[in-house]
């Protein structure tokens, strides 16, 4: 799932602050630790995996995911949430670091830039079908400085898929992202069609700006005005589903 492919990075990022979170098991291989902890995240004091859906909805996922890393390394994280107004909360209480907006590329990208961990949660349009992956680069050629993601500027989004649900195959992927005007939602555009970007979060620790990766974990280039091509330079080898 999307949540333990997201620890895996922090894990190698900042060993420091989040090796617990995947704890290992003597004489188990590392997909059962991974799989160990996934299976962990199911459980409704987590994330509240529902048998008869086989999914977790945004904010079960939000404070699931928030859950299990302040149990393993304590009250030294910061979290971020972008999540649309309409996905309902079902009485629940949203954390405060949630705010109630479509997510935008500016928080995509500036968490990208700073060595955060972000997952987004993407829904196919017309459909209850939703998706949690990891983010780990964006491609877009600004043309018109307009700031808004155009048809024809071939912006792309890449993440790590922990299941083929955005069309077929397993972990890296690229797809088309789309904007239909100026605040307006961010979608993905896949084989099934328009997938919007509903919730976005991000978790990073609360380190002195020196302690975060800097050139080392990342590749920035920003090619003229208007270019932004952000992309983990150092990738995790070893992700689960």
């Amino acid at each position: 799932m999307a949540a333990v492919n997201s620890f895996k990075f922090l894990q190698n990022t900042y060993p420091l602050v989040y090796g617990p979170l995947i704890p290992e098991v003597p004489g188990q291989i590392p997909y059962d630790n991974l799989r160990a902890v996934a299976e962990r995240l199911l459980l409704p004091e987590y994330m509240n995996t529902r048998a008869a859906t086989g999914g977790t909805d945004w904010l079960d996922f939000i404070k699931g995911k928030e859950k299990y890393i302040r149990e393993k390394t304590g009250d030294n994280t910061i979290f971020e949430a972008q999540a649309e107004p309409g996905l309902d909360a079902a009485g629940r209480t949203v954390p405060d670091y949630v705010e109630r907006r479509w997510p935008t590329f500016q928080f995509l990208y500036q968490n990208l830039v700073s060595g955060q961990d972000i997952e987004i949660f993407a829904r196919e349009q017309g459909s209850n079908k939703g998706h949690f992956v990891t983010v780990v680069g964006v491609h877009w050629t600004d043309r018109d400085m307009d700031g808004i993601i155009d048809e024809d500027e071939n912006a792309q989004l890449e993440f790590l898929d922990p299941v083929p649900s955005l069309d077929t195959g397993l972990a890296f992927k690229s797809k088309r992202l789309v904007q239909n005007g100026e605040d307006a939602p961010l979608y993905l555009d896949t084989l099934s069609g328009l997938w919007e970007i509903r919730m976005a979060v991000k978790e990073s620790p609360d380190l002195p700006r020196r302690a975060v990766p800097g050139a080392a974990s990342f590749l920035l280039c920003v090619l003229g005005l208007g270019v932004v091509v952000v992309v983990r330079g150092l990738r995790p080898t070893e992700w689960g589903t």
